[in-house]
């Protein structure tokens, strides 16, 4: 037995995931002059350190024949990495997805980062 399927599978969904909103929606942000939150990331922490945590957690829609079709992922990135070679825990939300106020979103991915760091 191998486990090559579902291998398959959970990286489509983690590329599906860090579509973000969607290529329209990345435009739109750089068209306005911003970063997606993973860009920032990339400026912020060391180069190679980032971790991403819960990368796949989101909403996923199913054909009838149970086939995965789309993710929209949670809107809130976190995970860990270095900055200037000190351990950081890093929050942010992502406005290819969704904008506005965390505290009006299922909190869970921001409050897991905070208790972790």
């Amino acid at each position: 037995m191998t486990w090559n399927r579902e291998v398959k599978a959970i990286e489509e969904r983690r590329q599906l995931a860090e579509g973000l909103g969607g290529a329209e929606a990345v435009n739109r942000q750089h068209e306005a002059g911003r970063l997606t939150a993973r860009e920032r990331i990339g400026l912020l922490v060391d180069e190679e350190s980032w971790r991403e945590l819960g990368t796949m957690t989101g909403t996923a829609n199913y054909d009838e024949n149970g086939q995965l079709v789309t993710v929209r992922p949670a809107n809130t990135i976190v995970g860990t990495g270095r900055i200037n070679g000190r351990r950081v825990a890093v929050e942010a939300d992502d406005y290819t997805i969704r904008g506005g106020s965390t505290e009006a979103t299922i909190s869970e991915k921001w409050e897991f980062i905070n208790r972790y760091a």
